[in-house]
């Protein structure tokens, strides 16, 4: 009967212990599977973020390009010889000036696109920062290269509102009767405001490049399953992109992922 009674128990006991811990360990495989689910689901998300900010890189280039081909290759070279005709007469006497400013009045009137107000430029907002945050620890400078891009496109459509404000100053004061001094003063804003304009629209799209990039090399590596979209500029979009990296140090930040490469 005590034989009977301790071999009981000892049963109970191994069934118990057993039944626990095969719970554990159910409980434990339960929470893997579920952490796993959860990381995959929060990288698509992730994925989901970057095809977005293709799309966005994308879509400011296009923008970029269009304003760059159709006035700023024109202005270009015309506010190059603005800048240059301004600073000669600026170096002469003050009582010189009113003689030689005819030879800036005619080059004026030779232009054809440095008095051409134009629109601002049509900008996409990027996703925001946190919707692919969890990919940070891959691409770290990706954010940065965004921030950038997005920076210098909000500065030049600020300048071409500063700009169109400018030649419709000139334009009213003109009308009155404008003193030598106010054409120079004009011809040399006009002249800062445009050049900022064409150098800040290369800067962007050099910026916007290095966003594809950093993402074409994230992909061509660790987009195992082929979520993410592939950006590939037209011809005459890549003729109008920077032909050299601008920013040489940003583009050493961005991640290669070599040492992954088979």
């Amino acid at each position: 009967m005590s034989t009977d009674f301790w071999l009981g128990v000892t049963q109970t006991a191994i069934g118990s212990g057993l039944g626990f811990a095969l719970g554990i360990g159910a409980f434990h495989y339960q929470q893997k599977r579920q952490s796993a689910k959860k990381e995959a689901s929060d990288r698509q998300a992730a994925h989901d973020a970057l095809n977005r900010l293709i799309n966005t890189a994308g879509a400011n280039i296009e923008a970029l390009v269009i304003s760059k081909l159709q006035i700023l290759n024109y202005l270009k070279p015309e506010v190059e010889n603005m800048k240059a005709a301004v600073e000669e007469i600026r170096i002469m006497p003050v009582e010189e000036r009113q003689e030689n400013i005819s030879d800036l009045i005619n080059l004026s009137g030779s232009n054809r696109h440095f008095y051409l107000s134009f629109q601002r430029n049509s900008v996409m907002m990027p996703p925001e920062y946190s919707e692919y945050s969890l990919l940070s620890k891959d691409m770290p400078a990706l954010s940065m290269f965004v921030h950038r891009a997005m920076a210098m496109m909000q500065d030049i459509n600020e300048r071409i509102m500063s700009r169109n404000g400018l030649m419709a100053e000139f334009a009213r004061e003109n009308g009155m009767g404008v003193t030598a001094e106010r054409i120079i003063y004009f011809s040399s804003m006009l002249s800062g405001e445009s050049e900022a304009i064409c150098k800040n629209t290369d800067f962007a799209l050099n910026f916007w490049r290095l966003v594809l990039d950093q993402i074409g090399a994230y992909r061509a590596v660790k987009d195992v399953g082929g979520h993410l979209l592939k950006f590939e500029l037209t011809p005459k979009a890549d003729e109008a992109m920077p032909q050299k990296e601008l920013f040489p140090p940003m583009r050493e930040q961005l991640t290669t992922f070599t040492d992954l490469e088979s």
